[in-house]
């Protein structure tokens, strides 16, 4: 070997055979920020409705004084016009002036995204309508039909 003619093995460290604290440290902190950022929490923002236990049969005594229709491309419907988000507020607050303890039942097809409901059901409200009733009506699964259709048409 080439250390002997100049005995540089009396010289060399024999390396430690200690284990290092540190960088056991180092790669735990690591992987434990790798599994909390690949973690799957999800914060989302949102209300939470508590539901009513209501049978069936108690559904169709419901008071409503008026009907709002949201088909397809969140077209909605009031008292035979055809409205958008803008003249729609105004078309409820001249509907429900008299009546502060009104209801307004919104019916719903199916593609209607969640949101477009809140965002209805908050119009409605900012209106000054006091009560909103979101339509029920069995579903017919396997079909196709749309929620508004309740007579098999």
């Amino acid at each position: 070997m080439i250390t002997r003619p100049l005995n540089l093995q009396s010289r060399l460290k024999k390396p430690s055979l200690r284990f290092d604290v540190v960088a056991l440290f180092d790669i735990l902190v690591i992987v434990f920020g790798f599994t909390l950022l690949s973690s799957r929490f999800i914060f989302a923002p949102g209300i939470t409705i508590d539901l009513p236990r209501v049978a069936a049969d108690d559904l169709v005594g419901i008071r409503t004084d008026a009907v709002l229709t949201i088909g397809a491309n969140e077209m909605l419907l009031f008292e035979g016009a055809i409205l958008n988000y803008d003249n729609f507020v105004d078309r409820l607050r001249d509907h429900f002036r008299d009546d502060p303890d009104a209801s307004l039942l919104i019916r719903a097809d199916r593609r209607i995204p969640m949101q477009t409901l809140l965002e209805v059901a908050e119009l409605a409200r900012s209106a000054g309508v006091a009560r909103v009733q979101i339509a029920a009506a069995p579903s017919v699964r396997g079909e196709g039909r749309d929620f508004l259709d309740t007579e098999g048409r």
